[in-house]
């Protein structure tokens, strides 16, 4: 078995000499959120699928080891590595040394406990919930907007708008259009999150003249957006964990 790293909110674990012992993890695949509705005097049942899938329950089994010249003490250890595991309550990013080219949306479901095997080492079982879909790093870098923008992965994907510009506009993903008034400068748009704000973080919804968020497809997409006006994005490509 191979000694594997984690980092969870920005933080390494080999921080606190905390590793997993694996060669390969084996993820459970979302479920599709389905609605069933039985019907008198039809067999089975009438399927609404709502288009979204469940998020995963997934557990990591850690080991620690302390380092026989360090002068913290195994309640130290113990203590640290709660703070950083509880160092926040919403979903988060998590990285696993075994899959370099992602990193997963997580959050801690539910408590554990931290079981100490003697003077120098501790085992421990983090119960995450994983997000559905785990997110390509390539797909973090913000580029330039073109007429065209290739998808690659299966999977649709919600970018982060960054519109340079002022006054009237639009901005139209494959036929579909946000329009836009009176902006002053220009706007962030945040497809996943669907919120609107202006360039210093402040709030413009007001400026959306439109009701719609519209994701890139995979495969091949189709941009435009109004002259004089620059558009860059954060792509976040995306496929099921």
């Amino acid at each position: 078995m191979t000694e594997r790293i984690m980092t969870w909110n920005g933080i390494s674990s080999d921080n606190f000499n905390v590793f997993f012992l694996a060669d390969a993890i084996t993820f459970s695949k979302p479920e599709r959120d389905l609605t069933q509705i039985e019907i008198p005097g039809r067999d089975g049942y009438v399927t609404i699928d709502n288009e979204r899938l469940k998020p995963v329950s997934q557990n990591f089994d850690l080991v620690f080891l302390r380092k026989m010249s360090d002068t913290k003490s195994i309640t130290d250890y113990i203590n640290a590595i709660t703070n950083w595991l509880f160092s926040t309550n919403s979903w988060s990013q998590l990285e696993l040394d075994l899959f370099p080219d992602y990193f997963f949306r997580a959050m801690i479901q539910s408590g554990f406990d931290i079981i100490k095997t003697n003077a120098l080492s501790g085992n421990f079982t983090v119960p995450f919930l994983l997000y559905p879909y785990k997110f390509l790093k390539s797909g973090q870098t913000q580029i330039a907007a073109s007429a065209s923008l290739t998808n690659p992965t299966a999977y649709s994907a919600s970018p982060i708008y960054t519109i340079t510009g002022s006054g009237n506009g639009s901005l139209t993903i494959n036929g579909i259009g946000m329009g836009f008034q009176n902006v002053n400068g220009g706007l962030v748009i945040d497809i996943e999150k669907q919120t609107v704000m202006d360039l210093n973080g402040q709030p413009a919804y007001s400026t959306m003249t439109s009701e719609v968020f519209p994701i890139l497809k995979s495969g091949l997409n189709t941009l435009s957006w109004t002259s004089g006006w620059s558009v860059q994005l954060v792509p976040n490509w995306k496929e099921v964990i």
